[in-house]
């Protein structure tokens, strides 16, 4: 397992937190209850916050076949919250605060695109989302690497 300090980790994300309950007391958010483009993304970041201190738990515990979904779940959350704060993207972020069953996936190609019009060309956002993907689903990959973590030496 790697060396991390996870009770500085723990702190930092207790500090982030604090800054989105901040924002959430904007007239914009106010408090969650309004139904905002920013509302969505600050949601989207609480989950982010709670993905990550469940990948420590998973980190600390050796777990990495459940590592692997949550990770994944968490690089989810991150590109939908990059899409969510686009500007051009209100839309899809008042469907998904309004339980839209097909708003929870983030549109990959419109994250890529404003990462590549700031000049990052050789994202392999789209490569790395599909390999996690396959790692988090019930995929014969996955249903092998899970027997293989679970037999003992």
């Amino acid at each position: 397992m790697p060396d991390l300090d996870c009770e500085r980790i723990w702190q930092c994300l207790d500090e982030i937190e604090g800054a989105l309950f901040t924002v959430a007391e904007s007239e914009e958010c106010q408090r969650f209850h309004k139904d905002t483009q920013l509302t969505a993304t600050v949601l989207l970041l609480f989950r982010m916050s709670s993905l990550i201190r469940s990948l420590l738990v998973l980190l600390k515990s050796e777990d990495f076949v459940g590592f692997d979904s949550v990770l994944r779940a968490l690089e989810e959350s991150y590109y939908l919250a990059h899409e969510f704060r686009l500007s051009a993207r209100n839309e899809r972020a008042m469907a998904w605060l309004a339980g839209d069953k097909n708003g929870w996936s983030p549109r990959i190609g419109v994250v890529k695109a404003f990462i590549e019009g700031r000049g990052h060309h050789n994202s392999k956002m789209g490569h790395d989302y599909g390999l996690l993907s396959e790692l988090a689903h019930p995929t014969t990959l996955r249903a092998s690497s899970s027997v293989s973590a679970s037999i003992t030496v």
